[in-house]
């Protein structure tokens, strides 16, 4: 399960102060960094996942190759609560060839032996 807060800054005078604060709610903030992703949204020719109200990203970085299957839900305000399953290869392959996790099981469920093509890449 996954609960994310999706929140817009107005203007850059309220970014300058929060890019200042080193505690937000009672969190400790620490600068992570700059990081490089390149995701690919990915589905059946026919969008088997996205009629089943999945989206499925593969995600390329330093640390790795994940692929992420999430449901598609309407936010609560800012807040998503959604199903979010992942799994980690070391080489890319296809639904079939993932290793046993939660993820493999359900995309396979639904795109059975069906390739997954690339839809967006970001």
């Amino acid at each position: 399960m996954e609960i994310e807060a999706k929140l817009g800054v107005p203007n850059g005078a309220v970014m300058r102060r929060l890019v200042r604060l080193r505690t937000l709610a009672g969190f400790d903030l620490q600068p992570s960094g700059a990081s490089r992703v390149r995701d690919t949204y990915v589905d059946t020719r026919q969008r088997r996942l996205r009629a089943a109200g999945l989206v499925c990203r593969r995600r390329a970085n330093a640390g790795g190759l994940q692929y992420t299957v999430k449901a598609l839900e309407s936010p609560s305000g800012a807040v998503y609560r959604r199903e979010e399953l992942e799994v980690r290869l070391s080489a890319d392959a296809k639904p079939t060839g993932w290793p046993s996790s939660r993820a493999r099981r359900r995309v396979l469920a639904i795109v059975g032996e069906e390739p997954l093509e690339h839809i967006a890449e970001l």
